[in-house]
């Protein structure tokens, strides 16, 4: 009766660490995705801010763009 009572508690014990083991597993995939999730995002940011600075560089640079912006704002 012992016997069987130390390997159901076995058993049992077992089925917990494999429950937690992957709950465990589950949480670190949750925290890499929001870590990727936040790199995306940053580099978003990044990229939205070159961006606008190559623009205004080209605006500045190239005389044509900035007559037709003048004309434009002439027009309205």
């Amino acid at each position: 009766m012992i016997i069987v009572l130390i390997l159901l508690l076995s058993v049992n014990g077992e089925q917990n660490k494999k429950e937690d083991e992957d709950i465990y597993g589950l949480i670190i995939n949750i925290l890499c995705i929001k870590d990727l999730l936040t790199n995306i995002a940053k580099a978003a940011k990044d990229i939205r801010k070159i961006t606008n600075e190559v623009e205004q560089k080209i605006f500045q640079q190239d005389p044509i763009k900035l007559r037709l912006m003048k004309t434009i704002k002439h027009k309205e």
